[in-house]
């Protein structure tokens, strides 16, 4: 087995796609074919660690935009397709999903200090 890194297919609508088929041959198979390099039928994983900064990536916040300049509808990423921006993109069953999740962790939380409480007091 040699040492190349493979480009993989990860994103699309097509089988071969991994997020899409979830199989990490076909995806490596075409997306070495799209960048028309050979493929050996063989790859492996390698163990790697990744970084994320916690400051969303934007400028020192004296030179930073409020939240909306780009989470809103009509914000600087309004023709920024194909991905979901909280703020911008509405989706009914995903603010409902999301609305009841709060809640229930919110009522967890509450009854979970009750229980605490009424336990203590015996």
């Amino acid at each position: 087995m040699n040492n190349t890194i493979i480009q993989a297919h990860l994103f699309g609508k097509d089988s071969s796609a991994f997020w899409t088929g979830h199989d990490w041959n076909m995806a490596a198979e075409a997306g070495m074919k799209s960048v028309n390099l050979p493929y050996s039928g063989e790859y492996a994983f390698v163990a790697t660690e990744m970084y994320w900064p916690i400051n969303h990536m934007v400028a020192p916040v004296e030179q930073s935009l409020e939240c909306a300049a780009c989470h809103s509808r009509d914000g600087r990423l309004v023709n920024l397709g194909g991905i979901y921006l909280s703020g911008r993109d509405r989706s009914g069953l995903l603010d409902s999903l999301g609305f009841i999740l709060i809640l229930l962790s919110f009522s967890g939380v509450t009854i979970h200090a009750l229980i605490r409480i009424l336990k203590k007091s015996d």
